[in-house]
């Protein structure tokens, strides 16, 4: 790497190191640190924070930290290469601003759930960014094997953060912004394309769809009449995992502004950040809470009704998800054969006559 002055460490080159804040745009300005476009000093911070995180669980056995932690590094990821690359044009500033939001927001939901919800509520609720593959309160485990625990746990999470921030981390690359796109503007950052329009659109109602949907589950766990029952509230009644619908459409949000900016040919990479969240929630956390859910509530045919008339992702009502042949429902729409569980002993003998319509399928023993 090229050094623009010889008083300066080898590891940066500094370009303007001390650019105003509010002279966005400053075509080429910005601090190069290891490379050009910010992604090995992304991945030392990320991992200097896990770490120091995996230092404070381990040292002083306060695990509580992981609920807000991975969200925060997201932030601090994001706005550290906005501030690098100093360029602050429009889309860079909304896209770490749309990160940014999403982090504090599911960050703070977690914390909050974590302090009022009893730890088995809390297991019918896991996140993406949320793996549960610790169980730092069992005390039974001796220290060397529990410390092994936290380090996996702390190493997932630093692997999620990395190839999930790609697209913004890229996004904010002096790189991108200063390489002409497909209308040879070398500034297209200071106004938005349509892919941009549809990205921000696309991040909008993800947003709100896992917002509203944590609302109302975490509503519906507090009322101790809701204990052995299932949420079908609002969102609920369209679709079994609507938070998880709006998580992944707001990075393939994030992935569809980033495609107006791909330079280079390696950067499409970076879709593996959108692929990443759909994949550890579809074949990750949805089996587990599916097979949660048939253990607990499979022997109710109230949930056997709700479970074939509801989508299990994508929002829509059961009366139009019921009208789908079930090889549609399945490559189309992810009702997936690993999402069921419900116990053969559990489903129901009765005569057909007898059974709800939505619960006949070829497949039960009735």
């Amino acid at each position: 790497m090229n050094n623009s002055s010889g008083s300066e460490p080898w590891f940066i080159d500094r370009k303007s190191w001390l650019l105003p804040l509010w002279a966005p745009g400053s075509g080429g300005g910005g601090v190069e640190i290891l490379d050009a476009h910010h992604i090995i000093i992304s991945l030392i911070v990320n991992i200097g924070l896990q770490f120091c995180c995996f230092l404070i669980t381990v040292i002083g056995r306060v695990d509580k930290i992981k609920d807000g932690m991975g969200g925060m590094v997201f932030c601090v990821v994001a706005l550290m290469t906005l501030f690098l690359a100093q360029t602050f044009q429009l889309r860079q500033l909304i896209t770490t601003v749309l990160v940014c939001v999403w982090a504090i927001r599911l960050s703070t939901y977690l914390v909050v759930r974590a302090a009022c919800m009893p730890s088995p509520a809390r297991t019918d609720h896991e996140r993406s960014d949320d793996i549960e593959t610790i169980d730092p309160s069992d005390e039974a485990h001796p220290f060397p094997r529990r410390t092994i625990r936290f380090a996996v746990f702390w190493t997932i999470q630093a692997v999620w953060v990395f190839v999930v921030s790609l697209p913004v981390v890229l996004i904010n690359s002096p790189v991108c912004t200063a390489f002409p796109d497909g209308d040879g503007d070398s500034n297209s950052g200071r106004h938005l394309s349509d892919r941009d329009s549809l990205g921000i659109v696309m991040w909008s109602v993800g947003f709100l769809v896992e917002f509203f949907a944590d609302i109302q589950k975490f509503r519906f766990r507090q009322k101790l009449s809701n204990e052995d029952d299932f949420c079908t509230d609002d969102l609920w009644t369209w679709s079994r995992h609507p938070n998880y619908f709006g998580e992944m459409m707001q990075w393939w949000g994030i992935f569809t502004i980033f495609t107006h900016v791909i330079c280079e040919e390696w950067m499409w990479l970076a879709v593996c950040s959108p692929i990443l969240v759909t994949g550890v929630l579809l074949f990750w956390s949805m089996p587990a809470l599916e097979q949660h859910s048939d253990v607990r509530f499979g022997k109710k045919l109230e949930y056997q009704e709700y479970k074939l008339t509801t989508s299990p992702v994508i929002p829509m009502p059961p009366e139009l998800y019921v009208k789908f042949p079930h090889f549609i429902q399945m490559l189309l729409l992810f009702e997936f054969p690993l999402y069921d569980h419900i116990p053969e002993e559990a489903r129901p003998k009765q005569p057909e006559d007898t059974v709800p319509k939505a619960v006949r399928r070829l497949d039960m023993p009735y």
